[in-house]
């Protein structure tokens, strides 16, 4: 799809009222950075008190912001479906963007509301790609065995992708999303993400590594994350290492080896930055969360921190890569 430099960025979230705060952060860092942009809003349950809020944060940029009150998922698809999913149902919207914004919007950038915008994304908005253009990142065989993708294939990261909408419906691609679910009966590896990668094998672009720069990478190095998921990194070394210095897109993914800014006690490398951002937000004097790893998790870190890194990552590998595919987490 070829860049048009006079249309404003139509930037997707997708919430629920838990993330509301969370998305915000992520709101002021777009809109500091970026002020030719209109944002969409999947409101899957956002409380209109909270809906008001960001409301009022749009206005003081002068920036236009849409709430699209969801449905459920069988209206969308036009059938029941099942979504074994140990996360947020809200993710799974992204997969009816076609019918649930207007026609009008052919061409979006969709960010997950754990993501961190530290640029100007024009250059990115602006960028030639074919239907969809997201980040590749390391990820074990057998869980790439489990979606249908071959060691070799690319696996992306789908919470920064850029989307041409006028494609996906001409294509039908929303359709596609539906069968694969049902052929799966909702049990797919990496939900949405997972759902993603399948139905659009070979057909995603890959972005330039800076855009979606992940918690894996900063916990592990390049060397590291490659050798936990026994799968290589997509990019070159010095590219990864500067997008970790200075990254347009830091994007909070869970992991177990650390916790996310918005938790007690994290020590993510740009938290402190997402504090600031948080501080000029309505919900600047909410307190930190409470980690909500589970024991495995925790049991896992504490393995992980007294053996040494090498053996570490083969540990985390064999829990994540082999373990974790083998029983359907």
């Amino acid at each position: 799809m070829e860049g048009t430099e006079s249309q404003k960025m139509n930037i997707v979230y997708a919430s629920d009222e838990k993330f509301a705060e969370v998305l915000s952060v992520s709101m002021e860092s777009l809109l500091t950075h970026n002020k030719n942009v209109v944002v969409y809003v999947l409101n899957n349950g956002i409380k209109e008190k909270s809906v008001e809020k960001l409301k009022r944060q749009a206005e003081r940029y002068e920036s236009e912001i849409h709430f699209m009150s969801l449905k459920n998922l069988k209206e969308y698809a036009g059938r029941e479906l099942s979504c074994q999913s140990k996360i947020s149902l809200t993710a799974y919207f992204r997969l009816f963007i076609p019918q649930i914004l207007p026609l009008s919007v052919e061409k979006l950038l969709y960010l997950d509301c754990d993501t961190m915008v530290r640029k100007d994304l024009t250059d990115l908005w602006e960028r030639k790609f074919d239907g969809c253009a997201a980040v590749a990142e390391p990820t074990a065989p057998l869980m790439k065995e489990k979606i249908g993708l071959k060691r070799s294939d690319y696996y992306f990261n789908s919470g920064v992708l850029l989307v041409d909408l006028k494609k996906w419906r001409e294509e039908k691609i929303m359709e596609k999303f539906v069968k694969y679910m049902e052929e799966m009966q909702g049990d797919v590896s990496f939900e949405d993400q997972g759902v993603i990668n399948h139905v659009l094998k070979n057909e995603i672009s890959a972005l330039p590594f800076k855009y979606n720069v992940t918690t894996q990478f900063f916990d592990f190095g390049y060397d590291g994350f490659s050798m936990m998921k026994k799968d290589e990194v997509r990019y070159g070394r010095n590219e990864v290492e500067t997008g970790l210095e200075n990254p347009w897109i830091v994007h909070f993914t869970n992991s177990f080896a650390s916790e996310r800014p918005w938790v007690k006690e994290s020590k993510h490398r740009y938290a402190d930055e997402w504090l600031k951002y948080k501080s000029k937000t309505a919900w600047k004097n909410s307190p930190l969360w409470e980690s909500n790893k589970d024991m495995v998790r925790r049991l896992s870190r504490a393995i992980y921190k007294v053996l040494p890194r090498v053996a570490g990552i083969r540990f985390m590998y064999l829990a994540n890569g082999i373990v974790r595919p083998l029983v359907g987490k």
